[in-house]
Parts: structure tokens; C-alpha cells; sequence
């Protein structure tokens, strides 16, 4: 999947979460969420959630621009269909919305993924050029992919997750997991935790 999968996939993961976060239902709430969005910590239960919305992402506040463009879209398309000019309504209503979807695509998915999953992104990023494998536990994401830019491995051990825990390996391997589903890897007493950040707990086990 290329990166803008990867951005779509971060947009909805925030949007139609399964840990309740919030509903976006337009592109000027998912900014004016975002832009106040440490505001909601205390209300949120979730660990992960809570790491996650704490990430330091610059909002400038013209990120609001694209819900701004949206109002004005319905706006002139709603006067046009009350003059009865059908046709230029939907004109206006159509495009408008693919000039929205790209300005949202442009300025608000690629903040919105840093809260989602920047911190792993890094990681999988500083990856690029080591020999090593790197892999995901507890969730599923195509960053270990796309952003490690690694070729496919030449030994098939490695698709075995058991062997990389606790195999034979035969080089690094770097573990992602989240801070609420990290203490499911304890028992496996070769893995050494690196750091934490933004509700990722990024993982090493060395060969032996």
C-alpha cells in the first residue's frame, strides 16, 4: 500500500475508531478537534488513546480551510437549486466536494496520522538500510512494509511471528506493539523494551 493508503487508513482509524474517540462529520470539526484535542484527555478511558492524542503535532489553524471551502460549497449550491438551475447546483455540488476531499487529503490527513500512528512511522522510518526484521504485535498495520522499504526476506522463518518470539533468528528484530496490549509480551523474556512514545512501545530481540 502506498502512503496515501497509509494517510486514508490513519484518517479513518481516528475517525471510526473502536475506542470511542470521536465522530468526524466535517472537515472543519476534525480540525477544531485536533487544534484542542489535549483538551479531551482526562474525558477519554482508553490508555492508548490517551498516549496517542498526546503526540506534538504543529496546527497552524488554516487546516480549517477545507471545512470553510465545504460551507461555501452548500452554500452557493443551495441558492442555485432554489432558483431551480438543477443542473449548475449539481455542478457545484460535485465538484466542490472533490476539491474538498483533495484539500482535506492534503492539509488534515497527514496531521491526523501523526496522532494515529506517528510515532511507530518514525520507528519503521530510522529502520531503512538495517539488516533486520521488523514486525508488528497486537495490531496490524502496513508501515512495517511501506516505510521500512525492506525487500522480502529470503528466509521463510520469518513470516513465522512464534519464531521471531522465540526462534532460532538469525538477525535483529524490532517489535511495535501498544501500551495496552504490551504486558501480552512479557513472558517472552528475550524481547528488551526500547522506549515508549505515543502509545507505542517499540521492542528488540537479538540472536543468541
Amino acid at each position: 500500500m502506498g502512503q496515501e493508503g497509509e494517510n486514508h487508513a490513519a484518517i479513518y482509524s481516528l475517525c471510526h475508531s473502536d475506542h470511542g474517540w470521536f465522530d468526524i462529520y466535517s472537515p472543519y470539526d476534525a480540525s477544531f478537534f485536533a487544534m484542542h484535542i489535549r483538551k479531551f484527555i482526562p474525558y477519554v478511558r482508553d490508555q492508548f488513546a490517551q498516549a496517542a492524542m498526546g503526540a506534538d503535532v504543529y496546527w497552524s489553524g488554516w487546516e480549517c480551510l477545507p471545512g470553510v471551502f465545504m460551507l461555501l460549497v452548500i452554500y452557493y449550491g443551495l441558492r442555485k437549486l432554489n432558483r431551480k438551475k438543477f443542473i449548475t447546483s449539481a455542478w457545484v455540488f460535485f465538484t466542490g466536494t472533490a476539491i474538498v476531499i483533495f484539500m482535506a487529503s492534503s492539509i488534515l490527513i497527514p496531521k491526523i496520522e501523526r496522532y494515529s500512528q506517528g510515532a511507530a512511522i518514525d520507528f519503521f522510518i530510522q529502520r531503512q538500510g538495517e539488516d533486520c526484521y521488523v514486525r508488528t504485535l497486537g495490531f496490524k498495520s502496513y508501515g512495517e512494509l511501506f516505510y521500512t522499504q525492506k525487500a522480502k526476506p529470503l528466509n521463510v522463518q520469518s513470516y513465522d511471528i512464534n519464531w521471531l518470539l522465540t526462534g532460532n533468528i538469525d538477525k535483529p528484530v524490532y517489535f511495535v506493539t501498544k501500551i495496552n496490549r504490551v504486558d501480552d509480551y512479557k513472558k517472552y523474556e528475550d524481547l528488551k523494551e526500547l522506549y515508549r512514545k505515543n502509545g507505542f512501545v517499540f521492542l528488540k530481540r537479538m540472536p543468541k
